[in-house]
Parts: C-alpha cells; structure tokens; sequence
C-alpha cells in the first residue's frame, strides 16, 4: 500500500493536457495568405506565413500554418488586410491549444492570437 502513493504522480502527469505545455511564438516580418473558411466542414480560419513559423523553420505539428478561431473577426480582418496588401506584419501564436479544422481536412493546434504591424 505504501507504493500506490509513489505511483499516483505518475499516474497524473500522464494525463495533463498538452495545452498547459503551450508556447507562444512570435513571428516578425513575414506576409500571410488568408484562408477564409466556411463553417461547414471547418472549424476555423487559416493563414499561411512565407517565412518559418518556428525557429525560422516550420514547426513540428503545424508546418507555416496557424488557425484564427471563427469568433476573433478582429484577427481576421487583420489577416484579410495584411494579406491583400501583402504587407510585411508580426503575429503571435500559441502551440497547444485546442485542435481545430481548417479547409476541411488540415488539422492545427497551433492558435493566433495578435496580429500587428511590422512598420
């Protein structure tokens, strides 16, 4: 009975959610494309930076891509603008946040959560 005590912790963190693991990542001077999608078959929007999201490179789980939840219009009237104009911007993301679909089949955990200039 004395062991049980040990192998409680254990038992535990294996079953911490990733999302308390979560990292923000800043990504500075890059242009985005903008994915505007449909509530049906989609869970969120989509950008697509043209430089690496993570180290300079793509990130392990998400490549170049982040997701814009459907309730940030402010985020996502950014990306439209920063996209359209292809103007250079930063954005922030964070890794582990709650899965969500995007174009129908890419999958991301990877959330933006700001959007600002780079001038």
């Amino acid at each position: 009975m004395k062991y049980s005590s040990l192998v409680l912790p254990v038992l535990v963190a294996a079953f911490v959610s990733p999302s308390s693991f979560a990292t923000s990542y800043v990504v500075f001077g890059t242009k985005i494309h903008t994915y505007v999608q449909s509530k049906s078959g989609s869970t969120a929007h989509l950008i697509a930076s043209e430089k690496g999201i993570y180290n300079n490179g793509e990130h392990p789980w998400c490549g170049n891509r982040a997701y814009i939840d459907f309730d940030d219009s402010a985020l996502i009237s950014a990306a439209l603008a920063a996209s359209t104009s292809k103007q250079l911007i930063n954005f922030i993301y964070e890794d582990a946040s709650p899965e969500r679909v995007a174009q129908g089949h890419t999958v991301s955990r990877c959330k933006v959560t700001s959007i600002f200039s780079s001038q």
